[in-house]
């Protein structure tokens, strides 16, 4: 969807809060919806009255829960097969797989929180949190959490920002060299847990 700020409004004030949940969910499954600047944008229309508040937060919030337990499942369901079918293909030792996993069940989890403000990063968490067979209360709780308090930001920024925010947000996002810096200062991140867990690891060996 590519609409400026007034096309933008208006589109969501024709179809309603309700459409928020699917947004958000199909958002953050993967497909190519500007999540936070729909969330800004609705936060806006009710702090016009054209939207209420609390149908807001709750479509977007139920949205995003579902957007995100929904990649969960996928990589539980689907991904960790495939992947250990080609480990053992390329004959590559699961081990490493495994103290990947105990890794992300340890730090991993926290990632779920916070993947939700780095650009492309929310699409897989879920996914990679399946993947890591991560039970499902824990991943509920950091998952969930992260969700509501991204979805509440966003939806307020519009709220007591209005337009200004949206320009905002849709500039942000729209500026891929910020995005990709994002990205990457995130995967450093995570990469050096990976380094110091591993490294630890073999200390102990």
């Amino acid at each position: 969807m590519h609409f400026n700020t007034t096309e933008l409004l208006h589109w969501i004030s024709i179809h309603g809060e309700y459409v928020l949940f699917f947004l958000l969910a199909l958002g953050i499954i993967g497909l190519p919806i500007p999540d936070e600047t729909i969330l800004v944008a609705s936060g806006t229309l009710a702090a016009k009255q054209v939207f209420s508040y609390p149908q807001t937060v709750v479509f977007a919030i139920l949205g995003t829960l579902c957007g995100i337990t929904i990649s969960f499942i996928i990589g539980r369901v689907v991904s960790k097969a495939m992947i250990h079918f080609l480990m053992k293909k390329f004959r590559v030792d699961l081990k490493h797989w495994y103290n990947m996993e105990a890794w992300f069940q340890k730090y991993g989890k926290w990632t779920l929180s916070i993947a939700y403000f780095v650009p492309g990063v929310r699409h897989i968490s879920g996914v990679f949190a399946g993947l890591m067979e991560l039970p499902y209360k824990t991943f509920a709780i950091y998952a969930y959490i992260g969700g509501v308090v991204w979805s509440l930001l966003f939806i307020n920024l519009g709220f007591f920002f209005g337009e200004k925010a949206i320009n905002l947000v849709m500039s942000l996002v729209g500026n891929k060299i910020l995005s990709i810096s994002v990205l990457l200062i995130f995967l450093l991140i995570v990469l050096s847990f990976c380094y110091k867990y591993f490294q630890n690891k073999t200390k102990r060996l």
